[in-house]
């Protein structure tokens, strides 16, 4: 079982299918702790939503399958799942939402309005929440509200879970819909200005590593000092040609022991 790879959990728990545990306890507090593992799999990937309606795209199918079949601790989905967040779009996403390792999503633009606020809520739970395994500490983070942008108290928030990671001896990889600089010389798809140059800042000082969608395509490197992948070929329309990152696929990180994190994207044919 997956979980019993990654998790040490309370004694009286019963793994039921790959992603869930199901236990019962008559005591005020409970804990389910990380085992301290090293060189393990992320599989990472973004923008899966179908150019207009309801019918998620094929080869988001493709990826899913994909995905299954690989070898990893868990997948972040980068976000952008439906349309526009209609109840509709949703029932037809949650028909195929068949995963077989547990899945950590960051809200995207297109989901995360109307009701679609409140079904993503009552789907994925929070949309800033963080947790570690092995030497790293993930912290996702909901940047599509208030002109792509964060407010003071996140940027607290964020500061206060990176510096718990470095007091940890691990590194931080942070997880948001929209990057925040677009790294294609005419670009002008990321956060507002004045808030990703704050948020790089941040990660400079702290060596954090950054995974990102909302941009169409496959790009990975260097933005002022800061480690940066963007992972947004999941099935939504391309942005780009192919030997520009314009094509569908997902990302295998190898998160090594020493901080090292070695990417690999996949590429699916629709």
């Amino acid at each position: 079982m997956k979980q019993l790879k990654f998790m040490i959990l309370p004694s009286n728990a019963r793994v039921v299918g790959n992603t869930t545990v199901e236990f019962t306890t008559d005591k005020t507090s409970f804990s389910l702790v990380a085992k301290n593992v090293s060189n393990y799999t992320v599989l990472a990937f973004g923008d899966h939503r179908p150019p207009s309606g309801v019918k998620p795209p094929g080869v988001f199918l493709k990826i899913r399958n994909d995905i299954n079949e690989d070898k990893g601790a868990f997948i972040i989905d980068g976000g952008d799942l439906v349309y526009s967040g209609t109840v509709e779009q949703w029932a037809a996403l949650l028909k195929v939402w068949k995963w077989n390792k547990p899945i950590f999503v960051a809200p995207g633009n297109h989901e995360y309005q109307g009701d679609g606020i409140s079904i993503f809520h009552r789907i994925f739970g929070p949309s800033n929440y963080a947790f570690s395994l092995g030497g790293y500490r993930y912290i996702i983070i909901n940047d599509v509200e208030d002109n792509y942008g964060l407010n003071n108290e996140t940027f607290k928030w964020i500061d206060g879970q990176m510096k718990l990671a470095n007091e940890s001896g691990q590194r931080p990889v942070l997880v948001l819909h929209a990057p925040p600089v677009d790294p294609r010389s005419n670009g002008h798809h990321s956060m507002n200005p004045k808030d990703g140059k704050r948020l790089l800042t941040m990660m400079k000082a702290y060596n954090a590593f950054g995974i990102f969608s909302h941009i169409h395509i496959y790009w990975y490197g260097e933005e002022d000092g800061v480690q940066m992948l963007i992972t947004g070929g999941g099935g939504a329309p391309l942005y780009a040609p192919p030997d520009q990152g314009g094509f569908y696929h997902y990302v295998r990180l190898t998160m090594e022991a020493n901080g090292t994190i070695s990417v690999k994207p996949m590429k699916v044919q629709p």
